[in-house]
């Protein structure tokens, strides 16, 4: 492109050593090539130096693609790895709980199961103690171990029978219901 510059310039520089009349068709005519020439000349050398720039902004460009590309391969290379490391955490989860036997598992039911009594005199379906179903009429009472002062549970069943081992610390319990009239005997026990 300097070359096409230089010749522009040399050819307008012969044109004024010339000395050709601008008044004559033929020097107007020569001396419009040449400014036209130059003008030429100076707006391929503009158009050439964006070119330039917008090369060097490509290869910018291109860069950056590149750069893109390396962070994506160092991205995707750390998903498979953290994919392979989730896949690992679940088989270990897994391996984990079937090495776990079901015994060891308090599911609920099997206490409720533990909390039915075929042989329940009144019928409710539960064990007496501890049962804790608004609709059952058994009646429980709680009394106080003497010997270690442990609360006992018992039920109608049991003060017909009048006697108890304490739970705790197996001492035998013996009461006896009384009339309401009788105020010398031992207390009834208190109904809960």
């Amino acid at each position: 492109m300097d070359k096409i510059t230089e010749k522009a310039a040399y050819l307008k520089g012969l044109t004024a050593g010339v000395a050709l009349s601008t008044d004559s068709a033929e020097g107007k005519v020569l001396h419009n090539v040449v400014d036209l020439i130059a003008d030429i000349a100076g707006q391929i050398a503009a158009y050439e130096a964006d070119i330039q720039d917008l090369a060097d902004e490509l290869d910018n460009l291109m860069d950056l693609v590149d750069q893109i590309d390396e962070n994506q391969e160092a991205l995707e290379e750390e998903l498979e790895k953290l994919e392979e490391d989730f896949d690992e955490l679940v088989d270990d989860l897994a391996d984990d709980a079937s090495d776990d036997s079901s015994d060891d598992w308090d599911w609920g039911d099997e206490e409720e199961n533990d909390d039915k009594d075929e042989d329940c005199d009144c019928g409710c379906g539960h064990k007496h103690s501890g049962c804790d179903d608004p609709d059952c009429d058994c009646d429980e009472f709680e009394i106080t171990c003497p010997k270690c002062g442990e609360t006992v549970l018992l039920t109608l069943e049991d003060v017909h029978k009048g006697t108890i081992v304490c739970k705790s610390c197996g001492e035998t319990l013996e009461f006896e219901l009384l009339d309401e009239d009788d105020e010398d005997g031992p207390e009834a026990p208190v109904k809960e």
